[in-house]
């Protein structure tokens, strides 16, 4: 690895980054570019966004979650 960061799953930063799933965990960790905005639904399982090695070029990250059984940080 460059040491770059990676994408994110939208590289130009314009659409939202959607992930879905039904059971398990969600962790998005390490140095990324971040999407404007991010929408994660979860039915039953943990949300971890760990933003401190991403980089941000935005002012703003707007972030939904709908997460019906677990919980986020």
């Amino acid at each position: 690895m460059t040491g770059e960061p990676r994408p994110a799953d939208d590289s130009s930063g314009r659409g939202p980054v959607r992930i879905g799933r039904r059971f398990g965990d969600v962790t998005r960790t390490g140095g990324r570019l971040v999407p404007r905005r991010m929408e994660i639904l979860l039915k039953s399982g943990d949300v971890k966004l760990d933003f401190t090695d991403a980089v941000i070029t935005h002012r703003a990250l707007h972030t939904d979650v709908d997460l019906r059984v677990g919980g986020k940080t």
